[in-house]
């Protein structure tokens, strides 16, 4: 579903996204799976 809505996307001449959080591994391999690559991550702390 998620590799279908990207290329939807792609055809439409919009750049697609997928945003997870660092500790959701399973989320992380769906977008991998789907042609996703890491563009930047980011870490809060206090």
């Amino acid at each position: 579903m998620t590799s279908a809505l990207k290329d939807e996307v792609l055809k439409r001449g919009i750049v697609p996204t997928y945003a997870t959080v660092e500790s959701h591994i399973k989320s992380q391999q769906v977008a991998f799976r789907a042609g996703f690559e890491p563009a930047f991550y980011e870490l809060f702390s206090e």
